[in-house]
């Protein structure tokens, strides 16, 4: 839940940046801004008015995709876009009307302060954007170094259902439907309220929030606070001009306008996600049923026989190599047989590289006599660097390459001794290669990846693999050795390879087979009980994600949207007795496109 709500923040942090265009006009007169673009009137009398303002920043937002992505001229997209505002006008009015029915509070603490911190972060995230640009700097600086922080920490897959029996059938059950997004926050700073307000009317946690901010600007005594300070009066510049027709009695007072209109947006950005949870989450069960998963993952394995086995398609060994994750049948007969392995790798230093160049040099030059005597050692000499559990971040320790293989071997032959099924003993001794293939490991290419790297060998001996070892003489014969003609058992680590920039380390992680008999007539669903050998079957071997969960994920991002789509269609109708007119002044839309320009 947490990762699907952080995807829909970062659209909403689009949403309140003026640096993205959401606030970013061609005309400022008040007229045209605040004249009503579309009305919603409630049956209990209350109205919501959606202004050309309103519609232009959603247009801004996410309305643009459709003329950049569809083909929709400016005024389609503006009328699609007009549907959506009004749409979760609805959503938000439903919400509003659910908590009223249960006679509760709307937000609850965590959620006052969940939008109290977003509110700032936000605010504070614009600012920067202007500090940056003060310096020159691009807004995807800082971002993208953040985002590195925590490649190197294993997650595991934050698995949403389980399995339950109703009315004799298997059916697929939410984990946590009473959980709904109003508990999916940790709180840090304590119950913060954007609208709490004393007795004497002053909104203290905004004005504590401003001060926070205005807090960088110091006392513009150094570099900093200066560059601050200036950044603070770009931002207000930006918003007098982008609302020129307002009067504001004091930067400050400006400033809190701004503060209002993040904070607004975000409340109702946070409402219509609140929508979706509780609509998600009213019967407890999936919408997505077992035979709807067995049904998919039939139909994709009759494709992929059809056009493998059937129509012989030459892309067969391509695929398998550089598209594992979109394939859903092995040739049994193919020119090929595939398996998955895992690999670590201890990169050189520079200057490990730098002498390698050299000895190369003097080699080539035949003014070296113990060439290879000199490479053996510099090879002898790579480590592995150890990494905190925790962050990710190299800790300064290290072990070397042939200590590390030592220990590996040690620990995976010994996972899995208890285990009651040769499937629980595979994964055991995965599960106990993951620590060394994250935390001892100079390449993050496998780290957190849905599949495996996958090489084949071909009847005829040659090995099959991706651009980074294909051609490589040394890892090839490593890989074939390490295979040992099929005979080879999950957990087997191959020598260490030599390669031009450092040590690899290679485990064997099975033989890629196809999960059920297949023909031409493949079908599993009519047959339950194949949805729990898909939910127990790892894509890979490494991480906790099993093949049904991928089923189960993509059929909810196509049908989610479909069910949410009816019942807000519901809601609209009179049998709901929520909405009693909707006015939609399509007329205007031109005047609208216009002023987008």
């Amino acid at each position: 839940m947490k990762r699907k709500i952080a995807a829909l923040l970062l659209v909403l942090i689009m949403c309140v940046s003026v640096f993205t265009g959401c606030s970013l006009w061609e005309r400022d007169d008040k007229a045209f801004y605040e004249s009503v673009a579309g009305r919603v009137t409630y049956t209990d009398g209350q109205v919501d008015e959606i202004t050309n303002r309103e519609l232009i920043m959603a247009y801004r937002s996410y309305g643009y995709n459709y003329v950049d992505n569809y083909g929709y001229t400016v005024e389609q997209a503006l009328e699609v876009t007009l549907g959506t505002v009004v749409d979760n006008k609805v959503k938000i009015k439903d919400v509003k009307e659910c908590y009223e029915e249960k006679n509760e509070a709307l937000f609850n603490d965590r959620e006052k302060t969940y939008l109290w911190n977003t509110t700032f972060d936000s605010l504070y995230s614009n600012l920067t954007e202007y500090y940056n640009n003060i310096l020159g700097l691009k807004s995807s600086d800082e971002s993208n170094s953040s985002e590195q922080t925590n490649s190197s920490v294993y997650e595991e897959y934050d698995r949403q259902t389980s399995f339950a029996t109703k009315d004799g059938k298997l059916v697929i059950k939410l984990n946590n439907p009473e959980t709904t997004v109003r508990d999916s926050y940790d709180i840090s700073a304590g119950t913060r309220d954007y609208e709490a307000k004393s007795d004497g009317g002053v909104q203290l946690d905004k004005e504590a929030m401003y001060n926070k901010l205005y807090a960088l600007v110091g006392n513009k005594t150094t570099k900093a606070e200066k560059d601050w300070g200036n950044a603070f009066k770009n931002y207000i510049d930006t918003i007098k001009e982008n609302y020129s027709y307002m009067t504001f009695t004091t930067d400050k007072d400006c400033f809190m306008f701004e503060m209002d209109r993040v904070y607004n947006i975000l409340k109702d950005n946070y409402l219509v996600q609140k929508y979706s949870e509780i609509y998600t989450n009213q019967t407890g069960l999936s919408p997505v049923t077992v035979d709807e998963v067995l049904k998919s993952y039939s139909e994709k394995v009759r494709a992929d026989y059809t056009k493998y086995y059937s129509q012989k398609d030459s892309t067969y060994e391509t695929n398998m190599i550089s598209d594992s994750a979109n394939m859903d049948y092995v040739l049994t007969d193919g020119e090929a047989t595939f398996f998955n392995v895992g690999y670590i790798k201890m990169e050189f230093t520079d200057a490990q590289k730098a002498d390698l160049a050299e000895l190369k040099a003097k080699n080539e030059a035949g003014s070296i006599n113990d060439y290879d005597a000199q490479v053996d050692a510099l090879y002898a000499a790579v480590v592995a660097n150890i990494r905190d559990a925790e962050t990710g971040e190299k800790t300064g320790n290290t072990i070397s390459a042939t200590n590390l293989r030592t220990e590996i071997e040690t620990v995976v032959s010994g996972a899995g001794a208890n285990a009651a099924t040769e499937q629980e003993k595979t994964y055991a001794k995965a599960d106990a290669f993951r620590k060394y293939l994250y935390l001892y490991n100079d390449d993050d290419t496998m780290k957190g990846a849905e599949t495996a790297t996958m090489f084949g060998i071909k009847k005829d001996g040659s090995v099959l693999a991706n651009e980074t070892f294909s051609g490589k003489t040394d890892i090839e014969a490593a890989i074939k050795e390490l295979y040992s003609n099929g005979t080879a058992e999950v957990g087997k680590l191959s020598t260490l390879v030599r390669a031009e920039d450092g040590i690899y380390l290679f485990f064997y992680a099975g033989e890629v087979e196809n999960l059920f008999s297949v023909t031409k007539d493949f079908d599993v669903s009519t047959e339950e009980n194949n949805v729990k050998t898909l939910a127990s079957t790892r894509i890979n071997i490494f991480s906790n994600k099993t093949i049904f969960d991928k089923l189960y994920e993509e059929l909810t991002s196509s049908y989610s949207s479909i069910f949410e789509s009816l019942h807000i269609e519901y809601l609209k109708s009179a049998e709901a007795n929520l909405v009693s007119k909707i006015e939609m002044m399509t007329d205007k839309i031109a005047d609208v496109a216009e002023a987008i320009g």
